[in-house]
C-alpha cells in the first residue's frame, strides 16, 4: 500500500520520500477499487496527526476526498476531528504571541506573510518561547484551513453528521475561531444543522397548519424557499419557479433572476425569523420549533439558494393540522412584534 510508504517515510523523517508517496497516492487513488481506497485511508488516518500542522494540512483534505471514492467516514473522522481541534486550540496562543511581539495579527489566508511573521516572533525579546513551539502556533494559523476543510466537506453529509465525534467540543472550539479562519465560519454553521427535526408551520391569515420535518437545511433563506415550494397553493402565494426550487435543493446555486421571498417568517414568540439566520435559531414552544407564515411586509429577493452546495436538504410535510389543533397553536403563539 502507498500508505505503508508514507508511514515509513514518517518514521525515517524522509521528506522527499514522503512527498513522492503522497504524489503517487493522489495520482493513483482515482483508479483504485473502493476497498483499496478504504484501506489506504484507514492506514493514513492512523498516522496523520503525527505530521506537523503545516505538512498535514495538505494530507487531511486528501482523507476527506477519499470518502467519495470508497473510504468509510467512520474510519477517518476521529483523526480529522482530532486534527481540527489541534489547530483550533492553537489559534488563541498565536494571537497572544503576536500581541506580545507588538505585531499586527496577519491574515490567516496570506501564506506569504508566514516567513516574516515567524522571523518577527522569533526575534522579539518579549516572546520567550522555543522557535519550534512558535512554528507550531504559526502553522496552526496559516495552515489551519487545510485541517478544518475535510471536516467541513464531510459534514455536508447527513450520515457523517449523525456519527460526528466530539461535536460539543468541536463546536465550542470553533465558535471562537469563526472570525479567524474562513473554514471555521462555515463549519460552525454545519455543526448547528438540524436533522430529522420535526416542527410546526402555521399560516396565521388562513388559519391552517402542518407538521413538517427537515434535515440538512443550512439557513433560513433555503427554508423559506422550500416551505413556499410545498405550501404556496395552500397559503395563496406565488410558487417558486423550478430553478428557484432547484437552487434551494441540489441544482445550480444562483438562478439568473434570483429567488423571490413569499412570506415573513415569524417565531412563536413573535420575533421575526430572519432569512440570514439558521433553523437552529427558530424559537421553540413547548419543545417544538414553530414557524408562522405571515405576509411579506416588503419585497425580498436573494441570489443563492443554499449556503452549502454539497448538502442535500429534505423538507417533508407530514400532515395537515386539524382546525382544533390550529386554533390551539394560534392561541399560544404571539403576534408579530413588528
Amino acid at each position: 500500500m502507498i500508505a505503508d510508504r508514507i508511514i515509513e517515510s514518517l518514521d525515517q523523517r524522509d521528506e522527499a520520500a514522503f512527498g513522492e508517496a503522497m504524489n503517487d497516492l493522489r495520482a493513483t487513488v482515482q483508479s483504485m477499487s473502493p476497498a483499496e481506497v478504504a484501506a489506504e485511508a484507514a492506514a493514513l488516518a492512523a498516522v496523520v496527526n503525527r505530521l506537523p500542522i503545516g505538512i498535514g494540512s495538505s494530507v487531511a483534505p486528501a482523507l476527506g476526498a477519499m470518502c467519495d471514492l470508497g473510504a468509510r467516514p467512520g474510519d477517518v473522522l476521529d483523526a480529522l476531528v482530532e486534527g481540527a481541534l489541534r489547530v483550533l486550540n492553537n489559534l488563541e496562543q498565536f494571537k497572544q504571541l503576536c500581541a506580545q511581539a507588538g505585531i499586527e495579527t496577519p491574515n490567516s489566508g496570506d501564506d506569504e506573510a508566514f516567513p516574516d511573521t515567524m522571523s518577527a516572533l522569533i526575534a522579539s525579546e518579549a516572546v520567550d518561547m522555543e522557535p519550534n513551539r512558535i512554528a507550531q502556533y504559526a502553522e496552526a494559523w496559516f495552515a489551519g484551513n487545510g485541517w478544518i476543510q475535510p471536516v467541513l466537506y464531510l459534514c455536508q453529509r447527513e450520515d457523517v453528521r449523525a456519527i460526528l465525534p466530539r461535536r460539543e467540543e468541536l463546536t465550542a472550539a470553533i465558535e471562537s475561531a469563526r472570525e479567524d479562519l474562513e473554514t471555521a465560519h462555515w463549519l460552525y454553521g454545519l455543526l448547528l444543522v438540524l436533522d430529522d427535526e420535526q416542527f410546526v408551520v402555521l399560516h396565521r391569515a388562513g388559519r391552517k397548519g402542518w407538521r413538517c420535518t427537515m434535515s440538512g437545511i443550512g439557513d433560513n433563506f433555503q427554508l423559506h424557499t422550500l416551505l413556499a415550494g410545498h405550501l404556496a397553493e395552500a397559503t395563496g402565494v406565488t410558487a417558486p419557479t423550478p430553478v428557484e426550487l432547484a437552487a434551494a435543493d441540489t441544482g445550480d446555486l444562483q438562478p439568473p433572476d434570483g429567488i423571490q421571498g413569499q412570506y415573513n417568517l415569524v417565531g412563536a414568540d413573535g420575533t421575526w425569523i430572519w432569512n440570514e439566520g439558521r433553523p437552529a435559531d427558530i424559537p421553540t414552544l413547548e419543545g417544538i420549533r414553530v414557524v408562522v407564515l405571515d405576509p411579506a411586509p416588503y419585497a425580498r429577493s436573494w441570489n443563492a439558494g443554499r449556503a452549502y452546495p454539497k448538502m442535500p436538504p429534505t423538507l417533508t410535510v407530514d400532515g395537515e393540522l386539524s382546525a382544533e389543533e390550529v386554533d390551539l397553536w394560534l392561541g399560544k403563539v404571539k403576534p408579530s412584534e413588528r
